[in-house]
């Protein structure tokens, strides 16, 4: 029972996390979430507009689905996706000497890519696994 409210306090902190990383990409002129993008040399330029409006509205439904009893296991799949795909795009850019803005919570905070951030990243991973794994 312990393990289950700590996925679900988990929970409740992802979807923090997501709802204001959902807010400050929305913040943002489609012109700068597209330059984030771009700013990982990773995509091909013309999938960069559609990944800038898919990643925050993805974001908001992850933020919604994790408080959904119907809805967690999947949303916290999705996360856990989100995450690994996140953490190997900046892990990438670092790797490759990049020095560009991660674009993680738009608007709101400016960060560069560093291996925190992708070790961050991981760390999101293996809480939305846990959640995965103790949703009823």
């Amino acid at each position: 029972m312990v393990s289950r409210g700590v996925a679900l306090a988990e929970s409740w902190l992802l979807t923090l996390i997501y709802a204001a990383s959902a807010y400050g990409k929305f913040l943002q002129s489609s012109h700068q979430r597209v330059g984030d993008v771009q700013g990982y040399r990773i995509l091909p330029i013309k999938w960069s507009k559609p990944v800038a409006i898919a990643v925050p509205v993805l974001e908001a439904i992850l933020a919604l689905g994790l408080n959904t009893k119907q809805t967690r296991k999947g949303s916290a799949i999705a996360s856990t996706l989100l995450m690994l795909v996140f953490s190997g795009a900046i892990a990438s850019a670092v790797l490759r000497g990049l020095t560009n803005d991660c674009g993680c919570f738009g608007a709101l905070k400016a960060s560069r890519v560093s291996l925190k951030v992708a070790v961050r990243d991981l760390v999101l991973a293996a809480v939305s696994t846990h959640i995965a794994i103790k949703a009823d």
